[in-house]
């Protein structure tokens, strides 16, 4: 019995300290007791955090403002210095970080970003590209690749000019929901998404790879490996603000792409951060369309609900709320054999995006530009099928390896 005198069931065995109240008194003293604990939780974790979800945030997405006030200014420096290369900060030696005792007794109380999502595999190809295969803490895998330079034809090495920078291509998600008829990730169904932390963790991994073989510099992220960002925006919304810290990772804005399907004509604004309060600088955009008929579409996107045209006007809303130069987008479009690659799909596409380029206009852009860019994806089925042809029946093809697109 409690104090009061009723008589309460425990929740669950393990969890005796919660009880079902039965009067105002007994809802009172249990609202106060969770609010005691939750006020012992670090800021900067989420508040209902994910049933896959370690004991605590990370140092990777701990706010640098929590850092500061727990170590001061020089060691949010210092912590950030490690982790933009990579590297470790609890494995530094003690004195070589400049933290005190106190303060790296601070920092054991969040996860270590080693611990986030570790490497447990990774492939090399003959290009020079490395897929790495990373363990979540509840078991799940995920894949994030980094994608060399392109080559120097001319002079037989690699290029020298903005080109010559290495691009990590980041998963959102376990698995996809989407469906994409020609991606391998659409074979699986979705598992679950990803946190802030372990979205984090793949360029973790990734710098501190490149920072150990003395690979050329990481400074492209492209939001197209496992997943779709739109279905998971929250943790998408939380990475993309460290990504683009100028005190933490320090990417580019314009370095930092995000692609979607579009599940909703509302996708584009929120990926973009439209409406919110303090955003982050918005990340360049791409539109995985593959199709601009709405039949053809379906077939490739099956989970598709709004129209193109549906799409499109939320898109050029979405770009509307963008400053003029930062009015950019990227149209991904796997070429099909057969299906989507004939000269009336590439009219059609042309007159379908001529609105998009009249929203990502902008007078002042030296160039003269349109701002919008057709990324041409040459097909490879990897051996799982070969690409449904117009009117047939059957499925289209996969692409091989992790990437959605």
């Amino acid at each position: 019995p409690d104090r009061c005198g009723h008589r309460h069931r425990a929740a669950t065995a393990a969890a005796t300290a919660l009880h079902r109240p039965h009067c105002t008194a007994c809802l009172l003293a249990m609202l106060t007791r969770i609010a005691a604990m939750l006020a012992l939780l670090p800021l900067g974790c989420a508040l209902l955090a994910p049933p896959h979800a370690g004991a605590g945030c990370s140092l990777l997405s701990l706010p640098y403002e929590r850092l500061h006030s727990l170590v001061g200014g020089a060691g949010a420096k210092s912590v950030w210095r490690h982790l933009r290369s990579g590297r470790d900060p609890a494995a530094a030696a003690a004195g070589a970080d400049g933290l005190c005792a106190a303060a790296r007794a601070s920092l054991a109380a969040h996860t270590s970003p080693s611990h986030v999502a570790p490497v447990v595999r990774e492939h090399s190809t003959s290009d020079g590209t490395r897929k790495l295969l990373l363990r979540l803490r509840d078991g799940h895998e995920v894949e994030t690749v980094l994608i060399p330079p392109r080559p120097d034809v001319a002079g037989g090495g690699r290029a020298r000019n903005a080109r010559a920078r290495s691009t990590l291509c980041v998963s959102s998600q376990v698995g996809c929901r989407q469906g994409c008829r020609f991606c391998a990730t659409g074979t699986m169904g979705l598992f679950r998404s990803l946190d802030t932390d372990e979205v984090l963790a793949q360029v973790f991994a990734a710098r501190g790879l490149a920072e150990r073989e003395a690979l050329p510099p990481l400074s492209n992220l492209v939001f197209m490996g496992m997943g779709e960002p739109a279905d998971n925006v929250p943790a998408v919304r939380g990475a993309l603000a460290a990504l683009t810290d100028r005190r933490r990772f320090g990417f580019s804005p314009r370095a930092v792409t995000v692609s979607t399907v579009a599940p909703t004509a509302a996708a584009f604004g929120a990926l973009l951060g439209i409406g919110e309060e303090e955003a982050p600088p918005p990340p360049a955009l791409a539109w995985s369309l593959h199709a601009a008929d709405a039949s053809l579409r379906r077939r490739l996107v099956p989970t598709a609900v709004d129209e193109p045209e549906a799409l499109r006007e939320g898109l050029c809303a979405a770009l509307a709320a963008l400053p003029p130069r930062r009015r950019r987008l990227v149209v991904e479009y796997v070429l099909l054999g057969g299906v989507n690659d004939g000269l009336a799909e590439a009219d059609e596409l042309a007159a379908f995006l001529r609105p998009v380029e009249a929203a990502c206009f902008d007078p002042g852009r030296a160039s003269r530009r349109t701002g919008v860019l057709v990324n041409l994806i040459p097909y490879n089925d990897g051996g799982g099928g070969a690409a449904a042809r117009k009117g047939g029946g059957g499925g289209v093809g996969r692409r091989a390896g992790g990437s959605r697109r």
